[in-house]
């Protein structure tokens, strides 16, 4: 079955604008809807900690926030890696350095948490 469309002969260079104005307005809306509330210190401990619960609901077994936490380090390691060689290549070395190092600290994290067991269904821990 194909989908049928009307489709105008013309549209007017104002039609096509009033189209623009609108579709800017839906995006403008929906990425509001995405965001969400302001980044304040309650908004973001109420988002870490619905978003924990949820991943609970979906599979309930704390292997997920293992795994949660391994992805939530491996971000912060790539976050600091980042801003680390960027504040360095702007001859900020000391910054850069600190940024780095606690980068090391992160990935000192993920080894600690590679080798702690959670349970049965762990196929991480060796």
């Amino acid at each position: 079955m194909t989908a049928s469309f009307n489709v105008p002969d013309s549209i007017s260079f104002g039609e096509l604008e009033n189209l623009a104005a609108e579709r800017a307005a839906e995006e403008s809306s929906a990425k509001q809807a995405r965001i969400g509330l302001e980044p304040t210190q309650d908004n973001i401990n109420e988002a870490a900690d619905r978003a924990l619960n949820y991943a609970l609901e979906i599979c309930e077994d704390p292997m997920v926030h293992k795994v949660m936490m391994l992805e939530i380090l491996n971000n912060m390691v790539d976050w600091h890696t980042r801003i680390g060689q960027s504040l360095i290549e702007d001859d900020h070395n000391g910054c850069g350095v600190a940024w780095l190092r606690d980068g090391g600290k992160l990935q000192a994290m993920m080894t600690i948490l590679l080798s702690i067991e959670i349970g049965k269904n762990d196929w991480i821990t060796e």
